[in-house]
């Protein structure tokens, strides 16, 4: 953990700015330009942006791992694809160890100079002893002053691609997609079927507003409030605590789940007394995560499960149609559950179980897809996803999600367990997103039409829809 003492963090503003950097080919000097523009992570950096800043977290990254076993971390963000030199950052982050080490005895040194002239009378400093210690202690400084320079050029450097280095993979993750199980079979209508967005006109039940958005109106909007209704009731049979968390959170949040600042930059920012803010909705994973970081859970109250059916905002993914399957402000079912490493695979088998439960009595046919390497976010050790077939898109949809994000987002920002106030280990968190409403009610809607371009509701959710006032 030496190596992390200079990587700093905060939750001060944030500075949207890009810094650009240029290394020699034997990657021992890295030159800081002044003039152009940088992003200031807030998760870690460098001692350059340290002064003054509030220390929210300590993360640790492992960057020794980097260093011994470059070839390892190769071939991982290899099958992850994602850009980075390892080679590079690996010596990089040699050279900032060495210049660590320079420091420390540089200040050392000095410190030891400034104790000999204070033994000194004022008389004696006057002297040629006295001259020449002056002459060296101010020598020193000014070497000390190169050399953090160049030690904060290095850090500014490495920390972007530190922070991009992404979880270890499970032995289950594969290089292609692979469907797991599926579960019905999509109805063969006699009829032209119609899609869920021509149903809504019909039934006057959906309208599409500017920036991807939506309403829903009658049968529709009593559809919403009855799976609402129905998963709340699943999840708190299941033991999960319902919470809900702000539509707004910190730049450290995000970068602790492993956003990028490419990510971050793009989302809508709200500033409040100096300080930025990003909508992320309420059902969003750093939501869920804010409040667990820097805390010590007792061992004894692990699993900890919390869900939440709230709002979720994603960026526009390029598409201009208009449809409950592309929209940017969505109505997700969040879980969030906190584990002992040992029993992480009993608590994703469980939530995988119960899943696939409410998706069979709901009744619409799914897949459940194991993804790829590639398509793994930055957290993630393995994922899952939920498809729902699209009678009018003659495909699989994605509507949600289930994933293992191992210790990789505790260890950012310091989600532990352990017994009494003494710290054992970090959590394993799983997540997922159980359902997006607005997708799952396209699919119902599309799946369940009928002749008269009227659409049926699922016989489980029929008690939840008739109590709708």
């Amino acid at each position: 953990m030496d190596l992390l003492k200079f990587l700093r963090c905060s939750r001060s503003r944030i500075s949207h700015k890009i810094r650009l950097f240029c290394i020699s080919s034997e990657c021992n000097e890295v030159k800081h330009d002044e003039s152009k523009k940088r992003y200031v992570s807030h998760l870690l950096c460098s001692g350059r942006d340290a002064s003054g800043i509030y220390l929210a977290v300590s993360p640790n990254l492992n960057p020794n791992h980097i260093i011994e076993s470059s070839n390892e971390v190769v071939q991982l963000i290899k099958s992850r694809g994602i850009s980075i030199d390892i080679q590079v950052l690996a010596e990089r982050l040699k050279m900032i160890k060495k210049l660590q080490v320079k420091i420390k005895n540089f200040k050392q040194s000095e410190r030891d100079i400034g104790n000999e002239l204070n033994k000194l009378s004022d008389g004696e400093k006057s002297s040629f002893q006295g001259s020449e210690l002056i002459k060296k202690q101010t020598e020193l400084r000014i070497k000390l002053k190169t050399l953090t320079k160049q030690l904060w050029d290095l850090e500014d450097a490495a920390i972007p691609d530190l922070l991009k280095i992404p979880n270890t993979l499970h032995p289950d993750v594969t290089l292609e997609n692979k469907v797991i199980n599926r579960y019905g079979r999509p109805n063969k209508f006699k009829f032209t079927v119609k899609a869920h967005t021509e149903l809504g006109k019909l039934n006057r039940c959906l309208k599409f507003t500017p920036f991807r958005s939506y309403y829903l109106l009658n049968e529709a909007a009593k559809l919403e409030f009855a799976l609402t209704k129905y998963f709340t009731d699943c999840l708190t049979e299941a033991g999960f605590v319902n919470v809900v968390g702000p539509d707004f959170c910190k730049q450290v949040t995000l970068e602790g789940c492993g956003e990028t600042p490419e990510d971050i930059c793009q989302m809508i920012t709200v500033e409040k007394e100096g300080q930025s803010y990003y909508v992320t909705g309420n059902a969003s994973l750093p939501s869920f995560i804010a409040p667990l970081a820097r805390t010590l859970t007792n061992k004894s109250s692990l699993p900890l499960c919390y869900f939440n059916i709230g709002r979720y905002y994603k960026s526009p993914d390029g598409r201009t149609d208009d449809t409950l399957f592309t929209v940017c402000q969505d109505v997700i079912v969040k879980t969030l559950i906190s584990t002992l490493p040992s029993e992480f695979m009993d608590q994703f088998s469980r939530l995988c179980e119960l899943i696939d439960r409410c998706y069979r009595e709901i009744g619409i046919p799914y897949q459940t897809v194991q993804v790829s390497s590639c398509k793994l976010e930055r957290a993630e050790n393995l994922r899952r996803e939920y498809e729902l077939w699209s009678v009018h898109k003659n495909e699989f949809v994605t509507v949600g999600h289930i994933s293992v994000c191992t210790d990789y987002i505790s260890k950012r920002l310091m989600i532990k367990y352990g017994k009494g106030k003494k710290s054992e280990n970090y959590v394993y968190i799983i997540e997922s997103t159980i359902a997006s409403l607005p997708t799952l009610i396209g699919c119902i809607m599309e799946n369940m039409q009928t002749i008269d371009g009227t659409f049926s509701i699922p016989d489980v959710l029929i008690p939840y829809f008739n109590n709708i006032v």
